[in-house]
């Protein structure tokens, strides 16, 4: 009966019974429930959604929240958001050896399970973010996260520390991205309509301006060399570092200051590219833990 009365409160909103049914069912309590049904919150459907997201475990609501820097029905594939949150501090354990990696896969199944995040037609290996959802994330995360795409020539949020720069002029916006003091995740992903600009020298002023990164992802605008400039060695607190795929094929060529200077780094992920000897030389000194045996086949480092 109280279940009953509970989904009427929904109006039949899919989305809304699944979120708020999945934290029903993992607390059987007829107490809760009670209280659950008279709450005018699930009046409406975003009161519901929010309702349920205020019942995830904190971790996995900052782990969410996280998303919002992603753009609408853009597809998340599940071992590279894990890696995202490993590399900005959002996993925990209090277990002695177990892998971060493994706690972050808990926290997206567990999204998952509350429909939170949906699988994109069925494929467990693409994942996607319901328009009513993302505009609730989009809402709580605030500031804190923040996309720059179809040509966008605003000014940031100076407390921004999460960053999406898609589909813009980045030679002219790239100052206003040094002055971004707390940025701590910077994904730069060339678009399709992109001028392609001079790479190392816009990553030199980035680099020089903005030291606080932990997560730095770049795509490049045209295929060949990627060379990254010695300031990439300022950012002493990067933990992930990836290039992402040209269909022409990249090769990134890193300068070796920066194998001796990177304290932080935990993956290095460059699909895109081979990796040849350097491979003892980046597994000591960088003490990656993020490379499997597959990317050292696909990885290659050019050290000057």
């Amino acid at each position: 009966m109280v279940g009953a009365e509970i989904a009427k409160k929904l109006k039949r909103s899919p989305l809304a019974a699944r979120t708020v049914g999945r934290q029903l069912c993992i607390r059987p309590n007829i107490e809760f429930w009670r209280n659950t049904r008279d709450r005018d919150l699930l009046d409406e459907t975003m009161g519901a959604l929010w309702w349920s997201y205020q019942h995830l475990d904190e971790q996995v609501r900052r782990c969410f929240s996280y998303c919002s820097i992603f753009p609408r029905r853009h597809w998340l594939d599940p071992e590279y958001l894990v890696r995202l949150w490993v590399a900005e501090g959002f996993v925990t354990s209090r277990n002695t050896g177990e892998e971060l990696e493994a706690v972050g896969r808990g926290y997206f199944d567990e999204l998952v399970s509350a429909s939170f995040l949906q699988p994109v037609d069925g494929d467990k290996e693409r994942y996607t973010i319901h328009d009513l959802l993302h505009d609730l994330v989009s809402k709580v995360a605030g500031s804190d996260c923040f996309r720059a795409d179809n040509g966008w020539e605003g000014e940031f949020p100076q407390d921004v520390r999460h960053l999406w720069v898609e589909n813009c002029k980045l030679d002219l916006i790239a100052h206003k991205i040094t002055r971004l003091k707390k940025l701590r995740t910077l994904i730069i992903s060339a678009g399709e309509n992109d001028t392609p600009v001079e790479e190392k020298a816009l990553l030199e002023n980035i680099f020089t301006g903005v030291t606080t990164l932990r997560v730095l992802q770049i795509t490049p605008w045209t295929a060949g060399t990627l060379s990254f400039p010695a300031s990439v060695g300022r950012l002493k607190h990067l933990r992930y570092l990836s290039v992402g795929r040209h269909i022409g094929g990249t090769k990134v060529i890193l300068p070796s200051t920066v194998v001796l200077g990177l304290y932080h780094l935990q993956l290095l992920d460059c699909p895109s590219v081979a990796f040849s000897s350097c491979e003892d030389i980046v597994k000591g000194l960088f003490g990656c833990t993020g490379m499997s045996q597959d990317s050292f086949q696909l990885i290659k480092i050019y050290i000057n």
